[in-house]
């Protein structure tokens, strides 16, 4: 009888425990599933705020606010390299209310281990203990007299290369998780295409002024036309040839504005 009873008692036990573990599974993949929709939300914001702001330095203000508040952290900040790689600017940041700006600090490079560990591996360097590891070293004082104690640095890749940073800073001790770091290296590896394809657009926009003021530097009438007679780019010259303004005579068919025997003539050519 005794025998009967322990033997009872012990598969109560077990089934409890498996009761407990798949309790505790269910947990865990909630928790998960919580994460991840947090996530998608998080994403879907940087991907708002990225779409709809006015400028480069707009959206990563905004991109930079919305992953401080994620992460739960007091500070954060986007760091551009200049083209020599010496340094690095500040361009947009996320601080208490009370905190100077870091807008416009810019980081030194050469000397300074933690931005040539993160340039040099194009990988995020976490510091748990910010004001103590021999990495930080050279801001050690630095840290101390802003209260930072741990930091994670993250690096901002486009085209294969690293050209700035993104990091953030705790006032108290933190280890960032996994989950965290690749969360942050996914948003920067956006913000690297956002500001490759924004250099290219800029880069688009000062050749066609480039063009636009060769054009319009002579009394001479020029224009670009495609095969179809559209005119795709003309002096002011020109459109006033045609008793039109500039913007009107772009996106014309000179055919249609040419009598129609010359016309005919011109496009026998």
């Amino acid at each position: 009888m005794i025998d009967q009873l322990q033997e009872r008692i012990a598969e109560l036990e077990t089934a409890n425990r498996q009761l407990q573990a798949e309790t505790n599974r269910y947990k865990q993949l909630e928790i998960q599933s919580q994460r991840q929709f947090q996530e998608a939300m998080l994403l879907h914001r940087i991907s708002t705020h990225i779409a709809l702001a006015e400028d480069m330095v707009a959206a990563l203000q905004g991109v930079c606010t919305e992953l401080a508040r994620f992460l739960k952290v007091p500070q954060a900040g986007f760091a551009l390299l200049s083209p020599d790689r010496s340094t690095a600017a500040v361009v947009a940041d996320y601080r208490p209310p009370d905190s100077p700006s870091a807008m416009g600090t810019r980081i030194p490079v050469a000397g300074n281990p933690s931005m040539v560990y993160v340039l040099d591996h194009g990988a995020p360097l976490a510091v748990s203990d910010a004001q103590k590891d021999p990495i930080l070293m050279p801001v050690h004082d630095i840290l101390r007299q802003r209260n930072v104690a741990s930091i994670l640095i993250v690096p901002i890749i486009a085209d294969r290369d690293v050209i700035g940073t993104l990091g953030f800073d705790t006032f108290e001790r933190r280890v960032f998780s996994q989950s965290d770091i690749e969360l942050v290296q996914h948003v920067a590896n956006q913000a690297g295409q956002v500001l490759l394809r924004k250099q290219a657009e800029e880069a688009l926009q000062a050749s066609e002024e480039a063009l636009r003021a060769l054009l319009n530097a002579t009394d001479d009438v020029l224009m670009l036309t495609d095969i179809y007679g559209i005119i795709l780019e003309a002096n002011e010259t020109a459109a006033r040839r045609f008793g039109m303004h500039q913007h009107e005579f772009l996106g014309s068919n000179i055919w249609d504005l040419m009598p129609p025997d010359l016309a005919r003539q011109r496009m026998a050519y």
